[in-house]
């Protein structure tokens, strides 16, 4: 049998795979959720049913449901954690961090619930336009499904 090795990208890290229908190997895999847990994570910080299925589509778009993604942005500002929480107005202990609008750690953002708290702050706030992986892929996350 012809086995080969596919490298895949993911949040700037090469994970190695046998092939393309098997997964990265655990212990390569930093801190990625399934669907599920992500559904968990959003009924426990307080958003209503009707969301799950876009807020999870979401976290797809914006970390790859990776609790420990970390994206530098042009302006300087980093985004951080499952929702990609921006510091500049949501945490604190970043350099670039001014409002601490969640009144919390940026670091503390790689908790997965801590985060998701934070993105119910954002969504009260803003609504599911404050993130760029709804803004770029709506028709898609309006319409997404999941059945945990």
């Amino acid at each position: 049998m012809f086995r080969f090795i596919m490298a895949i990208a993911m949040m700037g890290q090469v994970v190695f795979s046998e092939n393309a229908t098997t997964p990265p190997p655990q212990e390569l895999e930093s801190n990625y959720q399934s669907e599920c847990q992500v559904v968990s994570y959003l009924k426990k910080a307080g958003f209503p049913s009707s969301s799950w299925g876009t807020m999870t589509c979401i976290a797809k778009y914006e970390s790859s449901w990776n609790c420990d993604a970390k994206n530098k942005n042009v302006d300087g500002s980093t985004d951080y954690g499952l929702f990609e929480i921006n510091s500049y107005y949501w945490c604190s202990g970043d350099p670039t961090s001014k409002y601490d609008e969640c009144g919390t750690s940026c670091s503390s953002l790689y908790d997965c619930q801590k985060n998701t708290n934070c993105a119910y702050r954002v969504y009260k706030e803003q609504g599911y336009n404050a993130w760029y992986g709804y803004q770029y892929h709506k028709s898609e996350c309006d319409n997404y499904q999941v059945n945990c």
